[in-house]
């Protein structure tokens, strides 16, 4: 959450460089992603400006499938979509790469595919200046995908921190209940289900260790979680009105038949 925050001031510290708005930050994403839309199936090998764009879009569209087979977590079929057309452009990416190294008015060669993968934000041998209006558009776009994605994750782990505390807290307030019912049978000496009344204690005795368990375990994970979502101004995972660990639980299940 702290690298949200980052890259979030990172993204004001560029418009305030530039002097632009928010809705000139986002048409440059748009024109970034519309360029790795366009990337045309058909071009001139010997044309080094069309190699140029037809690998900045291939590049740009992997990064993009990528980000969007993290977004799609229970579609299987989809998921080997967007592998299978992954593979695809990783090809043409190394087709096009190759056939730019080999012109012969390449001087600088572009890194293998796996390496500008690799890269967060490469900087390609045809930008002479990384400022430049293209530079700048995809510094943007990189930070906004960055940021996008950064958001995503943290949605996902507070919703899985709030099921774990949902889990927690049921499971305690489940076993509290079946003691205070355990503990009201002892004390009248009514065992059903033909337990005798030291077997009955013993799972009495069970259930409470069960109990002192999971409530050691939820003060923990209060206290992590709770640090958390501080430290990153996100929404409360445990609610004011969740179980309280410490909530009495009837152990006084004393009987004559434990003598």
């Amino acid at each position: 959450m702290r690298l949200t925050k980052e890259v979030k001031e990172d993204i004001e510290a560029i418009k305030k460089c530039t002097q632009s708005s928010d809705e000139e930050l986002q048409q440059w994403v748009t024109d970034v992603r519309q360029g790795a839309v366009d990337t045309p199936d058909d071009f001139r090998t010997d044309d080094p400006v069309a190699l140029q764009h037809l690998i900045e879009g291939l590049f740009l569209g992997i990064q993009q499938k990528k980000r969007d087979l993290y977004r799609v977590t229970d579609r299987n079929k989809q998921r080997h979509k967007i592998r299978r057309r992954i593979r695809e452009d990783k090809k043409k990416l190394f087709n096009a790469i190759s056939q730019y190294n080999d012109l012969p008015t390449t001087t600088e060669s572009v890194d293998s595919v796996e390496d500008l993968l690799a890269a967060e934000s490469p900087i390609w041998p045809w930008d002479s200046e990384p400022d430049t209006s293209l530079g700048m558009k995809k510094k943007v776009f990189d930070r906004v995908m960055q940021l996008e994605r950064l958001i995503e994750e943290e949605a996902i782990l507070l919703e899985e921190m709030k099921q774990h505390w949902t889990h927690l807290t049921r499971t305690c307030r489940a076993l509290k209940d079946q003691a205070n019912v355990l503990a009201d049978d002892l004390a009248t000496q009514s065992y059903p289900s033909g337990l005798s009344g030291q077997a009955y204690h013993g799972l009495h005795s069970a259930v409470l260790q069960k109990c002192e368990e999971i409530k050691t375990d939820m003060v923990a994970v209060k206290e992590t979680y709770s640090q958390i979502v501080v430290n990153g101004n996100g929404g409360s995972v445990v609610e004011e009105d969740d179980e309280d660990p410490y909530e009495y639980v009837s152990t006084d299940a004393s009987t004559d038949d434990e003598l």
